[in-house]
């Protein structure tokens, strides 16, 4: 069986909570403004793009280290279904605070 379908999804979960978790956003941002001021001074639509990008990076590594735990301890040497479903659980549980505020938002 292909993967791709799962990884579409956490990719989508990822994307989602990249751009409008309440929780992740804010710190990100001021993250990057410690360690990169001159991104705000060259262009904010950078900045932006960067918080976004590393939201959506974050996300998916956390909701991976349980597929990678259960990986572990099953001794597989590649990622079947069974990962895959954890890992699209575990995405999908970090970006819930996103989710709920992009139904807020009504789209």
């Amino acid at each position: 069986m292909t993967l791709q379908p799962y990884i579409i999804a956490i990719v989508a979960f990822g994307m989602l909570s990249g751009m409008f978790s309440t929780v992740l956003v804010p710190n990100i941002y001021g993250a990057l403004l410690l360690l990169a001021p001159g991104l705000l001074v060259a262009s904010p639509n950078v900045l932006v793009f960067l918080v976004y990008l590393v939201g959506a990076t974050l996300t998916i590594m956390i909701g991976g280290i349980p597929a990678a735990l259960y990986e572990r301890t099953t001794g597989s040497r590649e990622s079947g279904v069974v990962s895959m479903w954890i890992w699209l659980a575990g995405t999908a549980f970090v970006s819930l605070p996103a989710i709920a505020t992009f139904l807020e938002l009504g789209f």
